[in-house]
């Protein structure tokens, strides 16, 4: 499978896709309606909760996104 190639921001810094996360549509639904109450969107829950994650367990921290 060809490789995509990465979209530039307006700084001009690559983004890649890094996670596609599969679930129910209630799972869905749940992440959903926690990032609607707390105003966070989707992909920062997901990127606090992995940084959470690894320095729980020793990991070292994520680099700047």
């Amino acid at each position: 499978m060809a490789k995509r190639k990465a979209k530039k921001t307006e700084e001009g810094v690559e983004r890649f896709s890094v996670l596609n996360l599969k679930g129910s549509a209630e799972y869905r639904d749940w992440l959903g309606t926690l990032s609607e109450e707390s105003l966070i969107p989707i992909a920062v829950i997901v990127r606090d909760a992995l940084a959470k994650w690894a320095k729980e367990r020793g990991y070292p921290s994520p680099p700047k996104v």
